[in-house]
């Protein structure tokens, strides 16, 4: 039996060739977009599933609060971690981290064994000063000794593939006891060989130096473990709790802790400072404290389901509809099969195995798109060959396949299934109930096209807000500027350095100080007017620079001049939202006036700048104090380059050569400013790019479906129309006629859509602060453009059917 449902199956597939065309296609659209996003969703919250006990994981985080100015970091003061552990009950496991990047990177170079030589091997990532307890939390396989080696200062575990980096084509047994060297203070003895983690996981680190380490250093100072003051960016605690501990109650705990070793903190409500234990489920997803950590964005993922099960749904009801409106051609068939003692559950079968016919299909044409598809949504997450090839995405697929084909083939099964033989070979083709599908039709219809309507929009309105935010005027120059730091610590001839890249024919400028106007993290410091109480301080974003900073990045001054590096009283500029904040009712009076900074620090106003913005256009401009001061950060701005030249990587290459001839044992790393500001909008720009997409795919499979539609209806009006021409109708009026009802529907699809767009994209822009108008143009536009996509799709058929010889319509039946 089955094999002969398989056999109609492929003969139906065959004779209605366009239809099955329609139908795969359609299908095949929707299934690839749920297979990827199925592998991106599988991807991101498969992130450190692996830990054991991993629901009683935590990584300890603040959020201070400072005179009206909140803040939220996951840096911790070096005394805590061991404060926790004598002190607060409950906790299973505390482990300290403090990772090696930005100012704490260390030179990592290898003496030889037996020459006497050392070889440097630049600044790599991921390494990390730990405790045994690290490899407690995280379930590595020791390949050589034990996490008890990192409980003696000089000595270091490396995963295997940093060993081999280190160590090319030395067996693990045979590391252990080689030297490495870090920085110039620090040489360690490699102790044990770990195997790398071969799960996804937020903890990257393939280096640790022993905690114990840092006491027996400079680094002690460096790191400042003894102080509840200074807090470096890099020192994380990971703690993990008994069962039956609440981590709000430890939360408190840790709270109070901090309050009782820093003087100040949390004795009035302007400046609170309160613990809170982030979940390993949330670290993944949490930007409010990810810092430069790469994170998800969960309401990203659910949006891409939302997509992937809208395209699904487009596919399922083109299948519905087409399937239905064949009911009345495939009507004698049914009949005949009941004559001669057909069931009304064979038929159902019969028909279901046609509709997984399809999609089997569709699902292999599918597995054909999916990897382009892939490449499209390539910024959600790495691509890897492994993706498509293991058991959990085959059982996925041979689901979905499987739900697919009810869903879609279910309903139009019992409606082709329930026509009645007697009234069908008397020549009543729409009895039965058959009819009754017309107005399902219509419904489903309108649906389709009020997803594709509100993809439309949503693409709109975002592109634009993306639009508004990259290309505004942002206060400053954003093109054509690399920045980069030097490496911390190391003395050597900055002015000399810079001298040698002004000098070259590629750069406009070079500027020595701290971070650039924007930066992804906000670095704040205290300022307040002569005399005024602590409740008076002002939390200010920071920068310094020298003079070239400001005609650098173009920033423009409303009033005073540029800052100079001077002797005694530093000159500082500060922005105008400052000023005010500071008090001063027109922003030039606080030229001259002499302002404190952190630790009595005197400096002078002699400028002030035109608002610019720090971050992304989600957060307020806020006050910001740019001191005349070098640092360790440098900025070069670009000469232009012809479209398609080569100047800048030669430029560049020139400025890497001069920092190795300056640093040879650092490495050399830059960005561009534009790409840095762009990076605050990476959730938006996939967004962008989800929405374009899914707005084009799901035009596709409407316009697919309507044209399957109109093929059907000019066809069982094709006698119809024959007698209009006789008679005198027009092949204007003709056309009109067969697209009237469905330019109906689309409108109406567009005036159901519209408001519901106009919902959602208001809600998404209220997380910006300052925000692209959206005029009514933009829902006339959006409209006009389906309109006008489902006319072009109408006219393929209805104008080939107009045109058409009405002799060859009335002769034939």
């Amino acid at each position: 039996m089955l094999k002969n449902y398989i056999i109609t199956a492929l003969r139906s597939l065959r004779r209605n060739t366009v239809f099955s065309v329609i139908h795969v296609l359609g299908l095949a659209i929707g299934l690839s977009a749920a297979l990827v996003i199925f592998l991106i969703a599988r991807h991101e919250f498969s992130y450190d599933r692996f830990l054991p006990a991993g629901d009683r994981v935590y990584r300890i985080a603040f959020d201070n609060q400072f005179n009206g100015h909140t803040g939220h970091t996951t840096a911790v003061p070096g005394p805590l971690p061991a404060a926790v552990r004598q002190q607060v009950p409950g906790v299973e496991l505390i482990v300290p981290v403090l990772v090696c990047e930005g100012s704490t990177t260390l030179p990592v170079a290898i003496p030889s064994e037996h020459a006497g030589t050392v070889t440097p091997v630049g600044t790599p990532a991921g390494i990390v000063y730990t405790t045994p307890e690290y490899f407690t939390l995280i379930p590595f396989e020791w390949v050589a000794g034990n996490a008890a080696v990192l409980q003696q200062p000089y000595t270091t575990v490396l995963t295997e593939s940093r060993a081999q980096q280190y160590f090319p084509g030395v067996p693990a047994a045979d590391l252990v006891g080689r030297e490495i060297l870090y920085g110039d203070s620090i040489q360690a003895t490699v102790a044990g060989i770990v195997r790398d983690l071969r799960d996804r996981t937020d903890f990257t680190a393939v280096e640790f130096i022993s905690y114990a380490t840092l006491f027996e250093t400079i680094q002690r100072e460096a790191w400042s473990v003894d102080s509840w003051s200074n807090w470096s960016e890099n020192s994380k605690a990971y703690l993990r709790l008994h069962a039956a501990i609440s981590p709000e109650t430890v939360a408190r705990q840790v709270t109070d802790l901090l309050t009782q070793h820093r003087e100040g903190v949390n004795r009035t409500a302007s400046y609170t400072n309160t613990a809170r234990l982030q979940p390993l489920a949330d670290i993944h997803f949490n930007p409010t404290y990810a810092g430069t950590q790469r994170t998800a964005s969960r309401s990203a993922l659910y949006a891409l389901l939302g997509v992937a099960a809208f395209l699904l749904l487009l596919g399922c009801v083109n299948f519905i509809n087409l399937s239905t409106a064949q009911a009345a051609r495939r009507a004698k068939e049914i009949g005949i099969r009941k004559t001669v003692g057909g069931h009304r559950a064979q038929i159902v079968r019969q028909f279901l195995v046609e509709t997984l016919s399809i999609t089997t299909l569709a699902m292999i044409v599918s597995l054909v798109l999916a990897p382009f598809l892939l490449r499209v949504f390539a910024g959600f997450m790495p691509l890897s060959a492994t993706l498509f090839i293991n058991i959990p995405t085959a059982v996925y697929a041979v689901l979905l396949m499987l739900v697919v084909s009810m869903l879609a083939g279910f309903y139009p099964a019992l409606v082709l299934s329930g026509v009645r033989p007697a009234l069908i070979l008397r020549g009543r083709p729409g009895a039965g109930g058959m009819m009754r599908t017309t107005r399902l039709r219509k419904m489903l219809t309108v649906s389709q096209f009020m997803i594709a309507q509100f993809f439309i929009i949503a693409a709109l309105v975002v592109s634009r807000q993306v639009d508004f935010s990259l290309h505004q005027d942002l206060g400053y120059r954003q093109e054509a500027i690399l920045n980069f730091a030097l490496p911390p610590g190391v003395r050597a001839d900055q002015t000399g350095f810079i001298n040698s890249l002004q000098a070259m024919a590629g750069v406009e400028r070079v500027s020595s100080g701290f971070i650039p106007p924007a930066f992804g993290r906000s670095l704040l410091t205290m300022l307040s007017r002569s005399g005024a109480r602590e409740d008076d301080k002002l939390s200010v974003q920071l920068r310094f620079g020298d003079a070239n900073y400001i005609p650098l990045y173009g920033i423009q001054l409303v009033a005073g001049r540029n800052i100079r590096e001077v002797e005694g009283v530093a000159e500082v500029a500060i922005n105008e939202t400052c000023a005010r904040a500071l008090g001063y009712t027109e922003v030039e009076e606080a030229i001259g006036e002499e302002l404190t900074m952190v630790g009595d620090t005197h400096v002078v106003v002699v400028g002030i700048m035109k608002d610019f913005y720090q971050r992304s256009t989600h957060t307020r401009i806020d006050p910001v104090v740019l001191k005349g001061e070098r640092g360790d950060y440098i900025h070069v701005a670009l000469r232009a380059q012809q479209p398609g030249g080569t100047a800048w990587p030669e430029t560049i290459r020139q400025i890497e050569a001069a920092f190795h001839a300056l640093y040879p044992q650092a490495s050399f790393s830059f960005t561009f400013f534009d790409e840095s500001i762009a990076s605050f909008y990476q959730e938006e720009l996939q967004t962008a790019t989800m929405l374009t997409w899914a707005t084009g795919l799901s035009i596709l499979i409407s316009c697919m479906g309507l044209l399957g539609l109109v093929i059907y209806t000019a066809e069982i009006r094709r006698k119809e129309i024959g007698i209009r021409k006789i008679l005198g109708a027009s092949i204007t009026s003709l056309i009109a006629n067969l697209s009237r009802e469905f330019v109906l529907l689309v409108l109406l699809a567009f005036a159901l859509a519209a408001p519901i767009a106009w919902y959602a994209t208001d809600r998404w822009l209220e997380s910006f602060q300052y925000k692209a108008p959206v005029h009514v143009g933009i829902f006339l536009a959006s409209g006009a453009f389906l309109l006008v996509a489902a006319l072009l799709t109408l006219s393929f058929q209805t104008i080939r059917t107009a045109q058409s010889n009405p002799v060859d319509s009335l002769r034939s039946e």
